[in-house]
């Protein structure tokens, strides 16, 4: 029992990490609202961002139809990358990546239903110049401890 729990924390803690990093390469991808796992489009999920303003915006997810594999969840975590060209750039945190923290927080995603997360980013990235944006989210559809899928989804934005 002892190790079945000191596994469930360690993968609590390792998911924990991965989400304070930054995402991988994302040069090339569509601004549009979308979706970088192929798995995650059969969840039946868009996310979409409004009320955009220089410190914050309203995220929407609006989930309907397909087959999620589990609950669908996201945490407090995210990112913000300025669209230079063709390609994505990482927004650069005022804070350094050692000194980021983010909460344990899980927000449940409504099945058939829209979910709205408030973000104000004036404590990590400052007030954002006019330009093309777009906000990272990491989505987890969670069935059990340590069985749990996870995608990417980005929403554009323009100020």
């Amino acid at each position: 029992m002892k190790r079945a729990m000191a596994l469930s924390f360690a993968l609590l803690w390792m998911l924990a990490l991965s989400a304070c990093g930054a995402p991988g390469e994302s040069g090339g991808q569509s601004p549009a609202p979308s979706v970088v796992s192929p798995a995650a489009d059969d969840w039946g999920l868009i996310l979409t961002a409004e009320g955009a303003s220089p410190t914050g915006l309203t995220l929407r997810f609006t989930q309907s139809g397909g087959a999620p594999s589990g609950q669908l969840q996201t945490g407090s975590p995210y990112w913000l990358e300025r669209q230079d060209g063709e390609n994505w750039q990482a927004v650069p945190a005022l804070i350094s990546e050692d000194e980021l923290a983010w909460d344990m927080m899980a927000y449940l995603i409504a099945a058939d239903g829209v979910t709205e997360l408030e973000l104000d980013w004036t404590w990590l990235y400052g007030p954002l110049p006019g330009g093309r944006y777009r906000v990272g989210k990491e989505v987890m559809g969670f069935r059990d401890t340590g069985d749990y899928d996870t995608s990417i989804y980005y929403a554009a934005f323009e100020l």
